[in-house]
């Protein structure tokens, strides 16, 4: 592998995946977006790379979460930023696989999808891809997986090695539709140019395509190194890290985690509309008060240390009615009754410094608990 940077964490496509490694894109993580503008881009590098114009393309920065694990399991990294690049990477070698498959290099196929596709000795694992997609995507992955089953000799082989994450989720999408446009470009390379020319280009995208795989010790501090390396229009929201934090506590229970989401997470979530991340700063300072807004993620994972993921929204759910009264909803100013509610809202109206927002949000609370009586001068 010819490397950019002197960089130890700078690393190819194979040297990530052909370790005992998966690669989680958190569940609820938006799906896979990239186009075919995307495509035509990644393929024009990767063509430039296979004639010789250049001798590799450094793709930027993945930024991964480890979580605690057996150590008899592959190690999970959750990928913060990076999705788009690396699941475009895994489509090409599974369309790879596909495509040899198809024209009787057998062997071949079977050699990808063992070293970097699927961790085929994970037999305690409900899945074991090398690649998890978020829920949205995974029935487009799942289909995707079983046309490359059906494919020549790997029928008798691949259905009894890969086990894919299970969903009812649509078999289409931008996914399927990059597979079928990926698998179309290496069908006309060996069309045009023989089995050779596929071979370079997976040697390409497995060794040539290098990214400095940075590891966090602490999911809190994604969203400051996201800001360092990328546009600071874009930031991975609070709300983003605290979803994934959640979530990340059911593991691979795909079932559970869906009911949850759709139970207890959403409605939760949409109490707040464009709220929501301004929820968690007040939140915080609740139960650390002289947390700041850089500590405040780190500070609420260690407030949720021992809390399983159905616990943790219960904990958020205790303050949300206090906090939207304060920041103007009616309805749960209303949650008071008349006499509380107008001086709510009067608090409301004179725009009460964001500094009182945890104050008052605590004070309510014990209110509406009935451990306290008497706040009708607010």
């Amino acid at each position: 592998m010819g490397k950019i940077t002197d960089n130890s964490n700078e690393l190819s496509f194979h040297q990530l995946t052909s370790t005992s490694s998966m690669l989680l894109i958190p569940l609820f993580q938006r799906p896979y977006v990239w186009t075919n503008k995307q495509l035509q881009r990644m393929i024009g590098e990767i063509e430039a790379i296979v004639n010789k114009e250049d001798d590799n393309r450094f793709l930027g920065a993945i930024i991964a979460v480890t979580r605690p694990t057996n150590p008899s399991q592959p190690t999970p990294h959750e990928i913060v930023d990076g999705q788009q690049r690396l699941t475009t990477m895994y489509l090409f070698l599974l369309a790879a696989a596909k495509v040899a498959a198809r024209h009787g290099r057998i062997d071949y196929a079977r050699g990808l999808i063992s070293t970097n596709l699927i961790v085929d000795w994970a037999q305690d694992l409900p899945s074991n891809t090398k690649l998890q997609p978020s829920i949205g995507d995974r029935g487009q992955f799942k289909s995707i997986f079983e046309k490359v089953s059906n494919t020549g000799e790997l029928s008798d082989w691949l259905p009894l090695k890969a086990r894919l994450p299970q969903s009812e989720a649509s078999q289409t999408g931008p996914l399927i539709n990059q597979f079928n446009q990926i698998e179309k470009f290496l069908r006309g390379k060996v069309e045009d140019s023989g089995f050779e020319a596929l071979e370079a280009v997976v040697e390409v995208v497995r060794n040539s395509l290098t990214f400095v795989f940075i590891l966090l010790k602490d999911p809190g501090s994604a969203t400051t190194v996201f800001e360092g390396l990328n546009d600071p229009g874009v930031p991975i929201s609070v709300g983003d890290l605290v979803k994934n934090e959640v979530f990340a506590r059911i593991g691979y229970n795909e079932d559970e985690a869906k009911s949850l989401h759709d139970h207890r997470w959403a409605p939760f979530r949409n109490r707040f509309g464009d709220h929501f991340d301004d929820y968690f700063f007040p939140y915080c300072v609740i139960f650390k008060s002289s947390a700041s807004r850089t500590e405040m993620f780190s500070e609420l994972r260690k407030l949720w240390d021992e809390l399983d993921a159905k616990e943790i929204i219960k904990k958020l759910e205790e303050y949300a009615t206090p906090y939207l009264a304060i920041t103007g909803d009616a309805d749960s100013m209303n949650t008071y009754g008349n006499d509380v509610g107008v001086h709510i809202r009067k608090l409301y109206e004179l725009r009460q410094p964001a500094a009182t927002y945890s104050f008052i949000m605590r004070l309510l609370k014990e209110y509406g608990d009935h451990k306290i009586s008497g706040i009708r001068n607010l």
